[in-house]
C-alpha cells in the first residue's frame, strides 16, 4: 500500500495584500458604422457621414453609458 505525499509549497511573497485598482476615466466605446448601399439614394448608398443630425460628419458613435453608469461623467 503507499502512502499519501504531503508537500508544501512556500511562496516568497504575501498574498494577503492584493488590491486591484480600475481606472476608467477614459474608456469609451467608439463603433464604426460602415455605408450601406441603397440605390434609392443619389449617391448609391446610405452613411452617417451625412445624416443631418451629424455636425461632425465623423463614420462613428462614441458611447459613454459606461462612465454614465460608475457616475464617472454626469
Amino acid at each position: 500500500m503507499q502512502e499519501d505525499k504531503i508537500f508544501s509549497i512556500t511562496y516568497p511573497y504575501s498574498l494577503n495584500k492584493i488590491e486591484r485598482s480600475i481606472e476608467s476615466n477614459d474608456i469609451t466605446t467608439k463603433l464604426f458604422v460602415l455605408d450601406v448601399d441603397n440605390e434609392n439614394t443619389l449617391s448609391g448608398y446610405n452613411s452617417i457621414m451625412n445624416a443631418l443630425a451629424n455636425a461632425s460628419r465623423e463614420d462613428y458613435i462614441l458611447n459613454f453609458d459606461y462612465l454614465h453608469e460608475n457616475n464617472a461623467i454626469t
